[in-house]
């Protein structure tokens, strides 16, 4: 296991401790100062009323600015004065200037306002202060109240829900200070980090990263020259490993993609072999049977009989090998496309052509249905190899009302070119197997028409070369199948 740094863990052990120690200072000042910030307020309120009524006692009564020193005394220090004398006779209240305290009857005498006492303390003889809350709302008041020379008074008033609302605001400034004093500690140990720890950190992942052989990520290039010499080592490591995996990647892929044509050239030979038996058996030993008969054919009628038998089977073999070796050549890669502009209606009606004879003389309804216009781009061998195969499997099958429409529609950029004929569906269970080499779907129709179930798979392995799709879909009065063929650039 690799060692860590003792020297830098210490140095981050250090700064994890201090920054640690300056988040509890924090959350310590933030909690005090939340539990005990509107006491703080209160208690300077006090000392402000104090402050106030010995500026007030100073004060001579009759003098010609009384009134506007004690207008400059309550806006000093935000409160509220009534002043009586003698002790029980209101003679000023900050009402007069336009203040919330004090009221004045319809006989014109000042009376003061009375509100409910909700805490009292003495601070001496001749001094107090209360809570006050008025009887018709929710507001609440420190009153401070004291007694002057030749028997006059004084009550100061000063809201709570004011100091309340100055603790939270204070509160909430000392917060935000802090946890902006927070984030720039927080900023500067991020620094640190991110100058030395971080791009360590990074290195060394990549380092094991390398060592797994992944060298997707590279070290991106640090301010510290040490890191960035560093940095550029390792990536210079990196890449020559990189190219080294990459050049061996290829050839491992090329001798696997090698490896694995033999094993499917292998495995065609075989299948090859295996099929082609199966299907030879059979006419060769018509053919051996019947050549033992014409040795002993009794008249020459027989023996010519016996002789256009043993023609008719070798035509058969011969069909057959030719189709297992086109099958062969396009499923081994034997085939090269060779696209070129197919016009689609022209091609199709040459195609046809060959068979109106046989149309005509089995009663069979051809429906042509593709614009002349429609110009596709393939391989017009392939194109005409897959139009074969279905044209003649859809002849082979009609039936019924012996109808054989063949059309072509636009699907996204490709012609989609369908041959239907009327007659039975295809079996629900044959359908996804009718594209197999040597499967045929009606069991019933006899091998000496020359069907041997490999023209579908032919279809299959054309339109796989050109990346095209190809399928059958059953309708209710007979089969439908189709291919695509890409169009032509000009006809996008």
């Amino acid at each position: 296991m690799k060692k860590s740094h003792p020297n830098r863990d210490t140095l981050m052990a250090r700064y994890g401790l201090s920054f640690l120690i300056l988040v509890l200072i924090f959350a310590v000042i933030t909690v005090l100062q939340f539990f005990f910030m509107e006491n703080m307020f209160i208690r300077v309120v006090r000392n402000n009323m104090k402050e106030a009524a010995q500026s007030i006692e100073q004060l001579e009564f009759g003098e010609k600015d009384y009134m506007t020193k004690l207008s400059d005394i309550e806006a000093k220090y935000d409160i509220y004065i009534e002043i009586y004398h003698p002790r029980d006779t209101l003679i000023y209240s900050s009402n007069n200037n336009d203040t919330v305290f004090g009221s004045q009857g319809s006989s014109g005498e000042m009376k003061p306002r009375i509100m409910r006492i909700l805490e009292h303390e003495d601070l001496d003889e001749k001094s107090y202060f209360e809570t006050r809350q008025e009887y018709f709302a929710t507001a609440k008041y420190i009153v401070y109240g004291t007694f002057f020379r030749d028997n006059a008074g004084i009550e100061m008033y000063y809201s709570l829900d004011v100091i309340e609302a100055n603790a939270k605001t204070a509160s909430f400034a000392i917060l935000w200070v802090s946890l902006a004093l927070l984030l720039i500690i927080f900023f500067i140990f991020l620094a640190y980090t991110y100058t030395f720890v971080v791009p360590l950190k990074k290195i060394n992942r990549i380092t094991k990263n390398i060592g797994n052989l992944d060298f997707s990520e590279v070290c991106p290039q640090f301010g510290v020259r040490e890191l960035g010499e560093l940095s550029r080592s390792v990536n210079a490591l990196s890449a020559s490993l990189d190219m080294t995996m990459q050049d061996l990647k290829k050839k491992n892929e090329r001798l696997e993609h090698e490896v694995e044509r033999e094993r499917r050239l292998e495995e065609g030979r075989k299948q090859f072999i295996a099929n082609a038996s199966h299907e030879l058996k059979t006419p060769i030993a018509i053919i051996q049977g019947y050549a033992e008969g014409i040795t002993f054919a009794e008249t020459k009628e027989q023996a010519e009989e016996y002789s256009g038998v043993i023609i008719e089977e070798s035509k058969k073999m011969n069909r057959l090998v030719v189709r297992l070796l086109e099958l062969m050549r396009f499923e081994n890669g034997g085939h090269i496309v060779q696209n070129e502009r197919i016009p689609l209606r022209e091609t199709v009606l040459s195609l046809v052509s060959s068979r109106k004879k046989y149309l005509s003389e089995n009663g069979i309804t051809l429906d042509l249905n593709i614009n002349e216009n429609f110009v596709g781009y393939g391989d017009a061998d392939l194109f005409e190899r897959v139009f074969n195969n279905y044209f003649s499997n859809a002849l082979s099958h009609i039936d019924g009302g012996k109808k054989l429409k063949i059309g072509c529609e636009v699907v996204e950029d490709f012609y989609r070119i369908s041959v239907f004929n009327t007659g039975k569906p295809i079996a629900d269970d044959d359908i996804e197997h009718i594209w197999q080499s040597f499967y045929r779907a009606d069991k019933a129709h006899s091998r000496e028409k020359g069907r041997f179930g490999l023209g579908l798979a032919i279809v299959a392995e054309a339109q796989n070369l050109q990346n095209a799709k190809y399928g059958a879909v059953n309708h209710v009065d007979g089969v439908e199948f189709w291919f695509d063929v890409l169009i032509a650039e000009n006809q996008k």
